[in-house]
């Protein structure tokens, strides 16, 4: 018989204050609730959890980091059940509708200062970097084996965009006062028809310079984080 391991009492602990500081950022707000409120929240000294999280930013970190394991984990088994890309992409982003909801009020709040690229908390912002290389890995996995035709040019680019397009779908559903938030649903399903015809025509030769100006306007929104990556190298230097 295989042996189990119990979890660390380090990630026990840091799941503990992780889950004390979500429940107060939803009843309090993130901005009212202060890192001593979430020590007295788990039962710890507010020493014992500046020992794990420094800040309440890196809580959020942590959350995001979860649940992108989580998605990661998920997404494995979907690539697995169909090779046609629309079917893999919108069960991807359902899933997040799925983890999320619980936490809707907070993403929302979040949802607000995500242009602000030198919030930490920002899914653009250089802290977040590596949370966001996986989500764009993940999207990696969907569009590779699928049934996706798309243009030489704009392939090797195409997770970025499918990224840019799912935090958009996230934004709108944070927002979204629907009942069961089904407008957000039906944005899916009619802009991923549009996304997909895009896609395809981007494949005819006269429409090749467009791709291009795609990875270019691309790349200037991507050199945004880069620099703020850059900057904070150059002062930990």
């Amino acid at each position: 018989m295989a042996k189990t391991t119990s979890p660390k009492k380090r990630d026990v602990t840091r799941e503990k204050i992780l889950y004390a500081a979500l429940k107060l950022f939803q009843e309090m707000g993130f901005e009212k609730t202060t890192m001593r409120a979430i020590a007295d929240e788990c039962g710890l000294t507010p020493g014992a959890t500046y020992y794990h999280f420094s800040y309440k930013e890196e809580l959020v970190l942590e959350f995001y980091r979860k649940t992108s394991m989580e998605a990661i984990e998920h997404n494995q088994l979907i690539v697995l059940e169909s090779e046609d890309f629309k079917y893999r992409y919108k069960a991807m982003v359902n899933f997040k509708f799925e983890q999320l909801l619980p936490y809707r009020e907070l993403v929302h709040v979040l949802a607000g200062g995500a242009g602000d690229m030198q919030n930490p908390m920002s899914p653009f912002s250089a802290h977040s970097s590596e949370i966001r290389n996986d989500a764009i890995q993940m999207i990696e996995d969907v569009v590779e084996g699928s049934t996706i035709k798309v243009s030489t040019v704009l392939r090797p680019h195409l997770p970025k965009i499918l990224w840019l397009y799912m935090m958009g779908i996230i934004f709108f559903w944070s927002n979204d006062q629907s009942e069961g938030q089904h407008r957000s649903t039906k944005l899916l399903d009619l802009s991923l028809e549009l996304v997909l015809r895009l896609l395809q025509v981007s494949n005819l030769p006269l429409l090749g310079g467009i791709s291009t100006k795609a990875v270019q306007i691309l790349n200037l929104v991507e050199s945004c984080t880069q620099t703020d990556l850059l900057e904070e190298e150059q002062s930990n230097g």
